[in-house]
């Protein structure tokens, strides 16, 4: 790969970073008791206003907290 590619792919990648596109790994505690498999943004839409009303609407729609009876 030329000189001039490579440094390209670094401006590149330097741009997607100030846009805070990089995604980073987060480390999990080794006894979490839970599993996230919902947090691949592959197509990086998690940060789409559209994506993210939606998802407030259809949670404040369908999430129901149950009452205590009286």
């Amino acid at each position: 790969m030329s000189t001039s590619m490579i440094q390209w792919l670094e401006r590149q990648a330097a741009v997607r970073d100030r846009r805070g596109l990089i995604r980073r790994p987060l480390p999990r505690a080794a006894d979490e008791q839970f599993i996230d498999l919902a947090s691949n943004d592959y197509l990086g839409l998690a940060a789409d206003p559209r994506v993210v009303g939606a998802a407030a609407a259809a949670a404040s729609l369908w999430a129901r907290v149950p009452r205590p009876r009286a």
